[in-house]
């Protein structure tokens, strides 16, 4: 007969060697309830509840969406390039004029005044530096007068090409030969032939030689701190020129050291030729080339074009002069001579994938001579938005009033198909703004490209041109209910790269709810502004949604999360006390009653059994032997 497991070996009872782990149980049991107790103290004297706490956390290691500015060009300026993006179709020239006089297309509809950038008494004055700060961040002027910032559309280096293309605006190519050939005779001997410090005397020099050639070598100074360490000198490490170069020529000098850190501007750049003496005739030839820029598109034969010749001051492009023509087998075309109309606006236009596609408009002024190139480039079209994605979003978001909250918000679309992107035949890009929206503003200059319909979505009245010289800036400005709870909720229908939100810092308002990771301040209408960028993109078709809390409410979410950890925490301890005392309890009884002698009654009931059995034993004896044997093992097993 097998003999039966003790009952104080099971579920109810611990062996007497358990008891070897219950000392250290409780001692961590109790270093635990010494810390909680520091917790709660901490807790009561307010620490917890502290805002400014959450700053002495270190930040998560995630590179931001947008990098931060090196704060100098990341390599050697290409005017070529930044003129570029000047005179490209989404650039500087529309507000700026293409010779950067302030007399652009749209110039007329600013309350203010737009600067001749090639006005040397303006321009001398002022550093490079401080010119691609307002390219970055805007000017900080009321709507009707904004320059907005190019930041969130424009990389590092794109605006240090284009900030320093604007800046050598005032500097004439007359000035960079004489510069050079003075620079050969009088600073080559030290500074080198390129500039780069190099020269044959630069080891007798006190002092380094500057390496001109450095992207940002010259960033921080003007043109007027180069004219006067030219002018006076350096003492014993350069020697003063006044008496030997004339102001002209000091000039010169220094504009032609600022271009040693430039790449030349290229001949087939944008920039503006130099006018010539020669008197304009009262006729232009209009000619140009179609090319072809989709993938698979053919050029029909015969192509009809038209070339409308219009005045924008009236507002109209009715009634404007017009001629036709059809483009050759390799898409060359000519107007012939058409009557010249200074201060009209000359463009090509075609049908093509069912669509009206134009040249860039071209303003004719004065000595622009007796020809004019209108080549443009046909796409073929698609209404996939996918091909459509958001370069970045920037949100300024500024309580207004009690209930009100003003949004500012910039952002800017790029086609990355090579086809042009059009809906329907009225508008292409859709943006639809948050439930509850009121006073939707257009940005200054954006009145001409988009319309806000009674459904609060905006709309661009034209297609989106593919490639990275055609991203479509937005600029608008609205608002929308504000208490002391603020939940942004934003449609996005195109896939969105980058979004920073911009708080006022008197404001101490954050975005929750979504991973965002402070980054540097900005300066934006003379307020100084804190920025937060979201961690990773956002998907098409999705919806993104943070809400804004101060640190007030962060700090009463914070003691509230607290108090529900600290009621958490003292049910466990109550629970785990309970547990130990069972545990304790058990112990102590396996420790008064040892498991041996429970074992050696059911082996004493196993032998008898065995003795009966084998007639060993007689029954009166068997029989009262069991009885004693069962009543002293139910005597320990009744103790609990």
């Amino acid at each position: 007969m097998v003999a039966a497991r003790s009952p104080i070996h099971g579920k109810n009872h611990l062996h007497a060697s358990d008891w070897r782990w219950i000392a250290p149980l409780k001692i961590g049991f109790t270093a635990f309830r010494m810390i909680f107790l520091l917790v709660i103290l901490c807790s009561c004297s307010g620490l917890s509840s502290e805002p400014n706490i959450v700053s002495t956390s270190k930040l998560p290691t995630v590179t931001p969406t947008a990098p931060p500015d090196a704060g100098h060009p990341p390599t050697r300026v290409s005017l070529a390039h930044g003129a570029d993006l000047f005179n490209g179709p989404q650039g500087c020239a529309a507000c700026h004029g293409s010779g950067g006089k302030g007399d652009g297309q749209v110039a007329s509809s600013f309350t203010c005044s737009l600067p001749d950038f090639t006005n040397q008494q303006m321009a001398r004055s002022q550093t490079i530096q401080r010119w691609f700060g307002i390219t970055s961040n805007g000017n900080g002027a009321s709507a009707d007068c904004l320059m907005p910032p190019w930041k969130g559309r424009l990389d590092e280096q794109q605006r240090w090409d284009v900030t320093s293309y604007i800046y050598s605006l005032h500097t004439t190519s007359d000035q960079l030969a004489q510069g050079q050939k003075l620079w050969q005779s009088n600073c080559a001997a030290c500074h080198g032939e390129t500039g780069k410090g190099d020269g044959p005397k630069a080891q007798n020099s006190p002092q380094p030689m500057p390496n001109f050639t450095d992207p940002a070598s010259l960033i921080e100074v003007s043109d007027m701190n180069l004219f006067q360490t030219i002018t006076n000198g350096l003492g014993q490490a350069m020697p003063a020129f006044k008496g030997q170069l004339t102001d002209d020529e000091r000039w010169a000098v220094g504009s032609y050291a600022r271009s040693l850190a430039w790449e030349p501007r290229s001949t087939n750049s944008a920039t503006p030729v130099a006018t010539t003496n020669v008197p304009d005739g009262p006729t232009v030839k209009v000619s140009g080339k179609i090319r072809l820029g989709s993938a698979g598109a053919i050029l029909p034969p015969n192509q009809p074009l038209t070339l409308r010749v219009f005045d924008l001051a009236n507002g109209s492009t009715s009634n404007g002069q017009t001629s036709q023509t059809t483009a050759a087998a390799d898409g060359s075309f000519s107007f012939g001579d058409v009557q010249r109309q200074i201060n009209r606006v000359y463009v090509v236009g075609t049908q093509y994938s069912n669509l009206l596609q134009t040249s860039t408009p071209l303003l004719m002024a004065a000595g622009m001579g007796s020809t004019v190139d209108l080549s443009f480039t046909l796409y073929e079209v698609t209404n996939d938005p996918s091909v459509v994605q958001v370069e970045g979003v920037e949100l300024y978001l500024a309580p207004l009033s009690a209930n009100s909250m003003l949004v500012q918000q910039v952002m800017s679309f790029h086609n990355i198909s090579d086809r042009l992107f059009f809906m329907n035949s009225a508008n292409s890009i859709e943006l639809t703004l948050p439930s509850g929206v009121q006073q939707i503003t257009l940005g200054t200059g954006m009145v001409h490209q988009f319309t806000v319909g009674a459904d609060s979505v905006i709309r661009n009245t034209g297609p989106l041109y593919p490639g990275d010289s055609n991203i479509q800036p937005l600029e608008f400005s609205y608002l929308l209910p504000y208490n002391s709870h603020f939940v942004m909720s934003m449609p996005t229908a195109y896939f969105m790269q980058s979004l920073a939100v911009h708080t006022p810092q008197r404001s101490g308002l954050t975005p929750v709810d979504r991973p965002f990771i402070a980054h540097d301040t900005v300066q934006f209408q003379n307020s100084t502004y804190n920025t937060f960028y979201l961690q990773g993109t956002v998907g098409a078709g999705s919806h993104l949604q943070f809400s804004l809390q101060s640190q007030q409410d962060q700090a009463v979410k914070r003691q509230n999360v607290l108090g529900i950890v600290l009621i958490l925490t003292v049910l466990l301890l109550l629970a785990t006390e309970g547990a130990i005392w069972r545990l304790e309890r058990r112990s102590q009884l396996a420790l008064a009653y040892p498991a041996q002698s429970v074992d050696s009654i059911l082996n004493a009931i196993a032998d008898l059994d065995s003795h009966f059995e084998s007639g060993k034993v007689t029954r009166e004896a068997y029989e009262a032997g069991r009885m004693q044997l069962k009543a002293d093992a139910i005597k320990l097993l009744n103790i609990e």
